[in-house]
């Protein structure tokens, strides 16, 4: 290891979050003594209704991290998929009662828990911090019904598609992707709310042609259509 200050990042099967120490490497052997907070986060997940919700998939991160990032990957038998990598949380899911529990968490940082469904819109919790040792209960969330959208793409050349959908009415927030094999596809979980959806071919021998941005309005548990034209 090159002498100097690192960061060392533990992790293990038990703990939802990686702890991170400061560290000082010096020539020569080094010993340094990790001491793992203890602390959890529990909480329910409802519908609007306020009935559980089960196999939710609930994760805690720090504000700043967003949702991890995803790479394109093309094979060689010509199709293509995405790979989630990075920072975040392994996620928990909601029993019968819609109860999570997050342990391991990162103590005295900012922190939020957040949750989705594909019949539901993505929601997340306030900032909050916990200390050593703290179980903070209680820190529930309600999801609210999303909308869908069947998108169809013209134009363009190329195999394969790629699709963004950004939300107007809410900023900041990242866009939804989808890479379709097909020129017609889905997206779900989606907010209710104005979406601008742009597509481009994309890929081996693609002109990497984009198309004009084109305004969708998604409503609450029903599926809207757009034809994208490259």
């Amino acid at each position: 290891v090159e002498p100097g200050t690192d960061d060392l990042e533990i992790s293990h099967a038990g703990r939802v979050m990686k702890s991170v120490f400061p560290v000082v490497i010096v020539a020569g052997d080094n010993h340094f003594d990790a001491a793992l907070s203890i602390a959890v986060v529990e909480g329910h997940v409802t519908d609007e209704s306020g009935k559980p919700v089960e196999g939710v998939r609930v994760r805690v991160q720090r504000p700043e991290e967003g949702e991890r990032p995803s790479f394109l990957v093309f094979m060689d038998t010509g199709g293509a998929g995405t790979v989630q990598v990075g920072g975040g949380a392994d996620p928990s899911v909601t029993d019968a009662d819609g109860f999570y529990s997050l342990r391991g968490v990162e103590t005295g940082v900012d922190l939020v828990v957040s949750a989705s469904t594909e019949a539901s819109a993505p929601t997340k919790t306030e900032v909050f911090q916990v200390g050593e040792g703290e179980t903070r209960t209680r820190t529930d969330l309600v999801l609210n019904p999303a909308g869908s959208l069947a998108f169809e793409v013209t134009g363009g050349e190329g195999m394969l598609f790629l699709v963004a959908a950004t939300l107007l009415d809410e900023e900041g927030m990242e866009p939804k992707t989808k890479v379709s094999e097909a020129r017609k596809g889905t997206m779900t979980a989606m907010k209710p709310g104005t979406w601008s959806v742009t597509a481009r071919s994309v890929g081996p021998n693609a002109s990497d042609q984009e198309s004009e941005p084109v305004e969708v309005v998604i409503e609450p548990n029903q599926e809207s259509k757009v034809v994208i034209e490259i």
